[in-house]
């Protein structure tokens, strides 16, 4: 499993280039085509085996209150570079859309309708 959560999101998703290179768990970003960006969100509590494990995680929140409120804390730094996604959507749930690779999983963020265009690799 990584130890980071991989964010695709439109230039006008993010709260700005600047604030996304300054906070502390973004790392590699990675400016793409047509106003995309990719980047990465790390945060020690990807460190523990058990995390997302389905039924574990959740327990192990309960009997650790301290750690439910470190992944509450978590949830609430990615969700706020995204503030401008989060405050015009409509939509519930935390993307627009997830894309999986042998690598990761990508959490995809668009003000506008997707087109399967916006990732079809060009040359060079």
């Amino acid at each position: 499993m990584p130890l980071f959560d991989t964010f695709l999101a439109c230039r006008d998703c993010i709260v700005g280039m600047e604030t996304l290179g300054l906070h502390p768990n973004v790392k590699r970003i990675i400016p793409l085509p047509r106003d995309w960006i990719l980047y990465e969100f790390h945060n020690n509590l990807f460190e523990d085996a058990d995390y997302l494990v389905e039924g574990v995680w959740e327990k192990k929140m309960q009997r650790f209150p301290a750690l439910r409120q470190q992944r509450i804390e978590m949830l609430n730094q990615e969700r706020s570079l995204l503030a401008p996604w989060y405050s015009a959507t409509q939509k519930p749930g935390d993307a627009d859309l997830f894309l999986a690779s042998e690598i990761c999983e990508y959490r995809v963020h668009s003000l506008n309708p997707l087109r399967w265009i916006d990732f079809e690799p060009s040359d060079g």
